[in-house]
């Protein structure tokens, strides 16, 4: 066995397992011999600091008594300063680092450590007073220098001792740390069902999902699904087909592109003037064709606009170089002589006819609204699983959070009760 070991009684270490009830018992019982063995060993400490303090006090008393004699009077001066301030401030220092009246583990530990500030602190600061005084008085202050350096061995002893018993002294701990234990297993306990709560609750809402994605997919490769997936088909086929009659109408008007710009700005300036029914019906051919064919669906508004510019082409109200005047004048003829109303208006008037029948079609028929209807609580399933996951790596984190407070806890009893033992203490947990 060390020193500390023997001062303090401590036994050999065997193993020993303790209930997490019993630690207080047990800590109490155990601490006993080395509790009394420290206590003496600090009381014996302190009985010697008392005794060291004493005597310092006694040498500040002659030293305030002597007189300074002999020698330099300037110097005579300095000293007898010096020693006056010395004598203040060692009597100072031992005021200050006087023992407590009562002493226990805490007050000691406190004391001890405020006790070799103070010494560092007020030697330094009155360094040179102590110096000069030492010139006369060089006995006195070589004696308080050994009865200083006494003092500093003994309150480095006082701080071994008390560092090395602290353990001894903490049955308190070791009762808050049997009842931390307990509030924490509290703690894990409630976290544990929490996590199990939560991942019952991910475990039904994916069940759930899993359950609607499996109907949906069901839904999606049904007769009435394969039903809309051809009229979707229609749809967009006879999209096209109308796509490409617009196309070939726009590709039609575009060959009078460049006089009709020309026309609508000679009627936009008045230059030319024309009927204001015309002159809408102008502006909407030169922007939207298809638009004005529906509210002309026989062309006869477009044709007599095509007459008035022809008309203001051939005269020259509307300018354009000669075989261009002619090729226009053309392109117009050919718009004349086309049946805006058999090959344009009645074609399309076909075909939205047939995509608006798919589109009641498409409407009657159950399987979208069906379809929609799953997606949608398929997505509430999603949102409402989001926020239980979340709640359940908070929960995880914060479970392993409390294991960690748990083991800390555990171990810090451990060590104690091992101290205080001698003996290798595992707690166990019921």
């Amino acid at each position: 066995m060390g020193f500390w070991s023997k001062l303090l009684g401590e036994k050999k270490r065997a193993k020993k397992e303790i209930a997490l009830e019993d630690m207080p018992e047990f800590a109490e019982k155990n601490a006993a011999k080395s509790r009394e063995n420290a206590e003496r060993a600090i009381a014996n400490s302190f009985s010697q600091i008392k005794h060291i303090i004493g005597e310092a006090r006694q040498e500040i008393k002659q030293i305030k008594q002597s007189s300074v004699d002999g020698g330099n009077v300037r110097l005579k001066k300095i000293v007898g300063t010096s020693k006056e301030q010395a004598v203040s401030k060692l009597s100072t220092l031992f005021d200050k680092i006087a023992p407590p009246a009562s002493i226990d583990a805490a007050s000691a530990k406190k004391y001890t450590e405020r006790a070799r500030n103070e010494i560092t602190k007020e030697v330094s600061r009155g360094g040179k007073s102590i110096a000069y005084t030492g010139i006369y008085l060089k006995e006195n202050m070589k004696k308080m220098g050994k009865l200083f350096k006494e003092l500093n061995e003994e309150l480095k002893q006082l701080g071994e001792i008390l560092e090395h018993s602290e353990s001894v002294f903490a049955e308190t701990r070791i009762k808050e740390l049997a009842k931390e234990i307990n509030e924490s297993r509290a703690k894990i306990a409630e976290s544990e069902k929490a996590k199990a709560d939560s991942k019952k609750a991910l475990e039904k809402v994916g069940a759930e999902e899993k359950s609607l994605a499996k109907k949906l997919a069901e839904l999606r490769e049904s007769d009435k699904f394969r039903e809309l997936d051809l009229l979707e088909e229609k749809k967009a086929e006879l999209a096209n087909s109308r796509q490409g009659k617009k196309t070939e109408l726009v590709s039609l008007i575009s060959a009078i592109d460049k006089p009709l710009k020309r026309f609508l700005g000679a009627v936009s300036s008045k230059r030319i003037i024309i009927r204001a029914e015309l002159k809408q019906a102008l502006e909407q051919l030169e922007r939207n064709p298809l638009q004005l064919l529906k509210k002309d669906p026989k062309g006869e508004l477009i044709k007599e606009l095509l007459q008035e510019l022809k008309s203001a082409v051939e005269s020259g109200a509307v300018e354009l170089k000669e075989k261009e005047r002619e090729k226009k004048i053309a392109a117009i003829n050919e718009l004349l002589a086309f049946n805006f109303f058999s090959k344009v208006f009645w074609e399309f008037n076909e075909i939205d006819a047939a995509i608006n029948a798919i589109d009641r079609e498409i409407h009657a028929n159950k399987a979208v609204a069906e379809a929609n209807a799953l997606e949608k609580i398929i997505l509430g399933k999603e949102r409402e699983r989001e926020p239980i996951g979340k709640a359940a790596e908070r929960g995880n984190s914060l479970l392993k959070e409390r294991d960690k407070e748990l083991s800390e806890f555990l171990n810090e009893s451990e060590n104690l009760l091992s101290k205080i033992s001698g003996q290798e203490v595992k707690i166990k947990l019921s």
